[in-house]
């Protein structure tokens, strides 16, 4: 995976890649787009560049001067074997693991204990092999008004080191206070061409690939799910062709 690889995100990646030439990359970012347009993978993209120490430039037709992660040193081992002490992924599902909810289910809203427990606690050490510490908290929607009043002190006075990505689909969910302490890099649909283009991937005809692209709504990561449905024998397709004729007679 690389940055070249995700999709009608060009000017996100370019104020990234920016702030990254001039050394003022910044300690708390807030991803804002709908859900399964590249806002994981190119905080993903973006955590490894930041963890390696010898990243390398090149230059896009799209974007200018680009930057990736080498993919030889040891951090990027790391990383591929998904074994990068320096890199969180934080998400409501790890409850379960917080001190007080072991054989709890997720709840709707991100806990504080999980934010408490695999962010706030973990920001104080420095890193172990690279420059940074690099935290991706999914669905930041969901954080309540608990768990984002605990992280505004992080959020304050974040350590060099720290890099915190708050991936949110919706940002009017986040406290102002919150908003105010991060910068926003902003995440559009994708366009339509190119989830038509990846669908026919899966050997589908232009029209079935143009019904899933459109009901996306540009989101590449729901048609690709939908697809993979259908591959299982779903057949939201013919149903929905079935009606179409039901109501042309």
């Amino acid at each position: 995976m690389s940055f070249s690889e995700i999709a009608c995100q060009d000017r996100a990646i370019r104020s990234l890649f920016q702030a990254f030439a001039s050394h003022k990359t910044a300690h708390t970012y807030i991803f804002s787009g709908p859900e399964g347009v590249g806002k994981f993978k190119t905080a993903s993209q973006w955590a490894r560049l930041l963890l390696c120490p010898e990243p390398v430039t090149s230059q896009s037709d799209n974007i200018g001067l680009a930057y990736e992660s080498c993919g030889t040193c040891h951090s990027c081992r790391l990383w591929d074997g998904d074994t990068h002490p320096d890199f969180f992924h934080v998400h409501k599902e790890l409850r379960q693991f917080t001190a007080d909810g072991k054989g709890k289910a997720a709840p709707v809203d991100m806990p504080v204990d999980v934010i408490r427990e695999f962010l706030i606690a973990k920001v104080g050490t420095r890193p172990t092999v690279s420059n940074y510490k690099v935290f991706v908290v999914s669905e930041a929607q969901k954080l309540n008004t608990a768990s984002q009043n605990a992280l505004l002190k992080v959020l304050e006075e974040p350590p060099v080191y720290c890099c915190i990505i708050l991936l949110c689909t919706r940002l009017e969910k986040l406290l102002p206070t919150t908003k105010s302490r991060a910068q926003i890099i902003r995440f559009g649909p994708v366009n339509e061409e190119y989830i038509v283009e990846h669908l026919r991937d899966f050997g589908w005809d232009e029209g079935k690939s143009l019904y899933f692209a459109r009901l996306s709504q540009g989101s590449l990561g729901l048609a690709v799910e939908w697809a993979r449905l259908e591959e299982t024998g779903a057949d939201f397709y013919g149903i929905q062709s079935e009606i179409v004729e039901q109501l042309a007679d």
